[in-house]
């Protein structure tokens, strides 16, 4: 489960809310920075493991020590990935190759990069939407982490984006 859909639970009561998590049977979870740096009793008392770590896209856009700090504290939880989601319209021609660098700097960690989608990348026609850009010139080491909400609500096929995207 990524946290961020229990976040107002956790600002309520972060303890009982990684209890009942652990209770339902979720093991893993995708954090941001702040629950490892606040909630770490919490999580390692209920047998809960971090997968992912997603940050702010302000990090992957400015590299450097910022993006290396989190990759930091990804390797010190045992996390493999490094993700984001929403790139502001501004920012968008510019995020592609910022993932690339970012890549360079995971892969000195051993980590990976992510990108989790929204509905925004499928607007436009075919060929011409973000999604489609991402896919033609983002990194190939830059992994899609498929929303399938948001691309159902687009009226694309989730399966088929999953062919498109293979690997």
């Amino acid at each position: 489960i990524n946290l961020y859909t229990v976040r107002d639970l956790l600002a309520q009561d972060a303890a009982a809310t990684y209890k009942r998590l652990k209770d339902v049977g979720i093991s893993t979870i995708e954090v941001r920075p702040n629950h490892l740096r606040d909630h770490a009793d919490h999580i390692r008392a209920n047998g809960l493991k971090p997968v992912h770590l997603f940050l702010d896209t302000g990090l992957v856009l400015a590299g450097g020590a910022p993006l290396d700090e989190m990759a930091q504290l990804a390797k010190q939880w045992g996390i493999r990935r490094l993700g984001t989601s929403y790139v502001a319209p501004k920012d968008r021609d510019a995020a592609i190759p910022a993932y690339g660098k970012a890549a360079d700097l995971a892969a000195k960690h051993g980590l990976e990069i992510y990108y989790h989608n929204h509905a925004y990348e499928f607007a436009g026609e075919p060929g011409q939407r973000y999604i489609d850009r991402l896919k033609k010139e983002l990194d190939p080491r830059v992994r899609l982490e498929m929303d399938v909400f948001w691309v159902g609500i687009t009226g694309n096929s989730p399966q088929a984006l999953l062919n498109e995207w293979s690997g």
